[in-house]
């Protein structure tokens, strides 16, 4: 997990609507972009593992459980960290209190 929130952290990854990692940017340096290719892809393998065993212990659908996890993982996410909206485009999670009027 300390790999994952480090490439949070670099705005490298970011937590999708669905339950996954994805890229949002791309490393440039090959070596960099091999090792955050592989943290991703055990990271979301991990998730899927486990979101299906949830989906058949619950009598849910797969695609349910991945959006449940989704908001929770997003919910959970640090401020700045990358959060993909369900049409597919991008924004940073807010730091408390921002965007807000009191």
């Amino acid at each position: 997990m300390a790999e994952v929130q480090s490439l949070k952290n670099a705005r490298i990854i970011g937590e999708t609507w669905n339950g996954y990692l994805q890229f949002v940017t791309e490393p440039q340096e090959s070596a960099y972009r091999s090792y955050a290719e592989r943290i991703v892809q055990e990271e979301n393998r991990s998730r899927y593992l486990f979101y299906s065993t949830e989906a058949r212990k619950l009598g849910e659908s797969l695609s349910r459980v991945e959006v449940q996890y989704g908001e929770r993982w997003q919910d959970d996410a640090f401020p700045g960290e990358y959060l993909q909206m369900p049409d597919g485009s991008w924004s940073r999670k807010e730091e408390p209190g921002e965007g807000k009027r009191g």
